[in-house]
């Protein structure tokens, strides 16, 4: 019983790796995975995957390991069984193939193609023979019945052998930038550095800058990036989202972009007269956790936050979400008696912070300039070269399959030595392959009536 399981074992797995079937829904299933990587952005924080899908759907896309799918079972298990698919059919079909190239015993005559040429001299005329099949770059074979034989062409036979062996190579380096490769996303404040340890060194955003089409619509944002490795500034470049940086092995994208969410760039201070109701001085131009002078006040700005939100449960500020809906600056003051050492003042409701001040005049912010931030991917891909070399490898086996085609040619003498029969036949571009074959004759004929 055990032996006819595995017998009916070896049976399915040979039908199904020696099918062709079995490697085209292989390749629908990789092309299904990649697509769904495409969709849903690869190595995110979870932060990122719960504002955009929600708790639930995050929960999902973690467990089923969507968020870093081209490296995980997903990708690895059908890219190993195509492998196995392609190198198991090119092995079966390789043996045909090479007997199908062979040198012939003897002299085989085929239907479609032959003809009966009569000639003088057997010996002189298969020297001309000869002559004319190699000017067409035949290569001449002399067999043991008297015949000749010659053919061209054989590489063409090795096409499929060579585009399968290109997808081998694109997969293997799928396969090797789906294990080792690596990316990461980091978000940078525009004028800030942040440590990029996987490069050895800091990335700092020297500029970011947005161009725009006539009607106000962006256009493109880009970044001015600087390397810095042991306090030296090493690399320099301005990316944007076609134009990626490379630097020590890794990728590095422009992803993304938006206003950053815990500080801004600068804002206008004014200072306002409770008594008189009216806006007093000249306002002031406040940098970001600078201490600056207004009235009979020192203050600068220490924190802020996009979305204003007081949780009553946990006794704490926070921000309901990314967006400046609710923006708010907290402002850290000092001044004389009864000045509030902090206050929260409110961009859409300014003055909100009046009551706070018992003295005879407040701080007010009218307005703030918010800091962009740049999101960067940065990626290392130990499979491209492979990939590339793949490719290259796959033009010249479709260059082989396609634009190159094999030829066989029989010649046989009959035994008075004064007729000779020639047949042919092409294993494609049967067409093109008759057309010289009638060229070939009628050389022959035209040196026989000479």
């Amino acid at each position: 019983m055990l032996p006819y399981i595995v017998k009916r074992l070896l049976k399915v797995i040979d039908n199904l790796f020696s099918s062709t079937k079995f490697g085209i829904f292989l390749l629908l299933v990789i092309a299904l995975v990649a697509i769904v990587g495409t969709v849903v952005e690869q190595g995110r924080p979870v932060e990122y995957y719960y504002k955009l899908y929600g708790i639930t759907a995050t929960g999902w896309i973690m467990k089923l390991s969507i968020n870093r799918i081209f490296g995980s079972l997903w990708m690895v298990i059908p890219t190993l069984l195509l492998i196995i698919n392609l190198v198991y059919s090119t092995l079966l079909r390789l043996p045909a193939v090479i007997k199908s190239i062979a040198v012939p015993n003897k002299f085989h005559t085929f239907s479609k193609l032959n003809d009966t040429i009569s000639i003088r001299d057997k010996e002189e005329t298969a020297k001309r023979v000869s002559n004319i099949l190699k000017s067409l770059h035949y290569k001449i074979y002399y067999l043991k019945d008297g015949s000749l034989f010659a053919h061209k062409g054989i590489t063409s036979r090795f096409g499929f052998v060579i585009v399968h062996l290109s997808i081998l190579i694109i997969l293997f380096g799928a396969l090797l930038g789906a294990i080792y490769g690596y990316k990461n996303y980091v978000v940078i404040d525009s004028g800030d550095t942040k440590p990029v340890p996987e490069i050895n060194a800091s990335i700092k955003v020297d500029r970011f800058w947005m161009n725009y089409w006539p009607d106000g619509s962006i256009k493109q944002y880009n970044s001015k990036l600087s390397i810095i490795k042991n306090g030296k500034v090493v690399h320099t470049q301005i990316i944007d989202v076609n134009h990626p940086m490379d630097y020590a092995g890794f990728r590095f994208f422009q992803s993304g972009y938006g206003k950053s969410y815990d500080k801004i760039k600068e804002a206008i201070a004014v200072l306002y007269d409770k008594k008189v109701d009216k806006v007093v001085a000249k306002p002031v131009l406040a940098q970001w956790n600078k201490w600056f002078d207004i009235g009979q006040y020192k203050a600068r700005m220490v924190d802020f936050v996009p979305d204003f939100y007081f949780d009553t449960k946990r006794g704490y500020i926070t921000s309901k979400s990314l967006d400046y809906n609710n923006p708010a600056v907290r402002l850290q003051i000092k001044g004389p008696k009864g000045t509030p050492p902090f206050v929260w003042e409110f961009l859409k409701y300014p003055g909100s912070v009046l009551k706070e001040f018992t003295n005879k005049d407040a701080i007010i912010i009218s307005s703030i300039t918010p800091i962009y931030y740049t999101g960067l991917q940065y990626a290392k891909n130990p499979g491209a070269n492979w990939i590339w070399l793949g490719s290259a490898v796959m033009a010249v086996g479709f260059a082989m399959s396609f634009f190159m085609y094999y030829r066989r040619i029989y010649i046989a003498f009959n035994d008075n030595g004064n007729t000779l029969t020639i047949s042919g036949i092409s294993y494609r571009q049967s067409d093109l392959f008759a057309k010289e074959f009638r060229k070939i004759i009628n050389r022959i004929k035209e040196k026989e009536s000479v």
